[in-house]
């Protein structure tokens, strides 16, 4: 008969080339010695389209006005480009002289139909005043089945219409408000426990040649602040899902990263504006583009109006060849929101970044003195070995996580002291050794900037014995706290282990030792690992391992045979 030892824990992008300061400059006039519009700006668009992963350059170099309108309430200009793709920009007047912008793209097929994207018409400025912007804002456009999208990046603006005199355009200018966003908000009060959601996704951006650029992982909500109908403020929570979806634009200076998403049927997007700097890239400005539709914006002032609001940043984020890692709660704000993040990794490079984050990090102040539980990997399939030849002796590894190890070591108590012919009285769980790696990926806190060394550490003690019976089991369904050397703890829940048995069955058999609090019910289990790194930092990790029930079909168990 073979040896069984057994242990079970429960547990398009097309981008409009930019050629300098307002680059572009175009006018058109109808009748009279002057235009009815005039626009001057710098100018990128991406638009990714349906079955494409990777983008497309369509240069602005070169194009020309074709036509437009100039009539008391619409005013429209419209660009043709050297491939023949259009840019509508759409001007509108209301009856109290509001002046409103809207944005439409024909993009040129072959062999098909244009493709047409729209965007949401935005308050621009009042009659008679001339409406400048320095900063990049980014335009949303998509089509109408949604399914392709795009977004148009313009900086350095200057929209003249409506007012033209003889030719002559009003004086009196309209600076828009994000270039002078500055926050008034403060950091907001952490939640107990709030770091310990982990709810993250990833978002990646490719370049041109389809190379990933910005790579972030995290969790993000925003948190923002919207006047009501009264004049008092309030504030709605607003989290970014993980269908969101990307796109935006990387060269070798900067890298825009677009995370748009439909809540019911309005619009919402976070741009982050990225700029690379020799080694460093920069988080300069973070941008949200929110409609204030009734339904989550109840009594809105601007019920149902595209607003946006900027954040300025500054924020050095990385350095070449290393990912920005921040474990716990950060928030970065801006003018009228708070874009909240957890467990947050972000990487960028203006060529091409390798697949997975590198294994380099740049922290975060929020990560120095704080305890952390972050998810260790662990794969279903998870490795085993050990020895079950011996009646004194039995152990178990398990493998994860690249170099990770759990060690569980049995020993026997027999009626002559295991010698041959003994009879086996009864088994100890007599120690558990962790053989870790410190990963940046895992290991959260200023001491820990790249991979370091392999660590083990072993159990100095249980605060009661882990016996079990000959022929027997064990099941505790308490939380057990196991110390270990070098400051680490080890937290086991739902333990149930069997060994020294001589039995090819896959079902705990015999007497059932248990601890004092034994739950009918079967659960997961879970291994919190403690471990201390230094005098202000401790990182707690979370070792997911299996789970186990006696009905194969719904959960796992791990044993050696020999």
């Amino acid at each position: 008969m073979a040896y069984l030892c057994r242990i079970i824990l429960l547990l398009l992008t097309i981008i409009v080339t930019r050629a300098g300061v307002g680059a572009f400059d175009f006018q058109y006039k109808s009748i009279g010695p002057g235009p009815c519009v005039h626009v001057t700006l710098d100018a990128i668009l991406t638009l990714k389209l349906k079955n494409e992963s990777n983008t497309q350059t369509l240069s602005l170099t070169g194009a020309k006005v074709t036509s437009g309108t100039c009539k008391a309430g619409k005013t429209e200009l419209t660009v043709s480009t050297a491939q023949s793709h259009r840019v509508h920009f759409l001007f509108t007047k209301s009856a109290d002289g509001a002046v409103s912008i809207s944005y439409k793209v024909d993009y040129k097929r072959e062999g098909t139909t244009d493709l047409v994207m729209d965007s949401e018409s935005a308050p621009l400025t009042d009659t008679n005043q001339t409406y400048t912007c320095a900063s990049v804002d980014a335009v949303l456009l998509h089509d109408d089945s949604g399914q392709n999208f795009g977004t148009f990046f313009v900086s350095n603006v200057t929209y003249q219409v409506f007012g033209s005199l003889n030719g002559t355009f009003p004086e009196k200018v309209k600076t828009c408000s994000i270039d002078s966003a500055h926050s008034t908000l403060h950091p907001g009060n952490r939640s107990e426990g709030e770091d310990l959601t982990d709810g993250s996704t990833e978002f990646v951006l490719k370049n041109g040649s389809g190379a990933v650029c910005v790579r972030i992982h995290g969790e993000l909500e925003l948190q923002y602040q919207y006047q009501l109908s009264d004049g008092n403020l309030t504030t709605v929570k607003l989290a970014v899902p993980k269908t969101a979806l990307v796109s935006g634009f990387c060269d070798e200076e900067r890298s825009y990263l677009v995370l748009r998403y439909k809540e019911g049927e309005a619009n919402r997007a976070v741009v982050f504006y990225l700029r690379h700097k020799g080694s460093q890239t920069l988080l300069e400005n973070i941008e949200t583009i929110i409609k204030l539709d009734s339904a989550k914006f109840p009594g809105a002032k601007l019920a149902n109006v595209l607003v946006r609001s900027y954040g300025r940043i500054d924020d050095q984020l990385e350095t070449e060849g290393s990912f920005y890692g921040c474990q716990h709660e950060r928030q970065f704000l801006g003018a009228d929101f708070a874009l909240v993040t957890r467990h947050l990794r972000f990487q960028s490079s203006g060529a091409s970044l390798a697949e997975g984050f590198s294994t380099t990090r740049t922290g975060c102040p929020e990560d120095v003195t704080e305890n952390q539980l972050v998810n260790v990997p662990v794969s279903p399939d998870v490795d085993v070995s050990g020895h079950c030849n011996s009646t004194v002796q039995q152990d178990m590894t398990l493998y994860f996580y690249n170099s990770w190890k759990l060690r569980f070591v049995f020993v026997s108590t027999s009626s002559t002291g295991g010698s041959p012919g003994s009879s086996i009285l009864g088994y100890t769980l007599d120690n558990i050794t962790l053989t870790y790696e410190e990963n940046p990926l895992i290991f959260y806190n200023s001491y820990t900037t790249t991979t370091g060394p392999v660590r083990t550490v072993s159990s100095e003690s249980f605060e009661t014995s882990l016996k079990a019976t000959a022929n027997g089991h064990y099941h505790c369904d308490s939380t057990m706290e196991i110390t270990f050397t070098d400051g680490v703890k080890l937290e086991v829940k739902d333990l149930r282990f069997q060994a020294f048995r001589r039995s090819e069955s896959g079902d705990f058999s015999g007497d059932v030792s248990t601890c004092d609090a034994l739950s009918q019910k079967q659960r997961h289990y879970t291994v919190y690992v403690i471990v201390a790194l230094g005098v202000v930092a401790i990182i707690a990790i979370i070792v997911v391992v299996g789970v186990m029930a006696m009905k194969k079909r719904k959960r796992n168990s791990y044993q050696h045979m020999e």
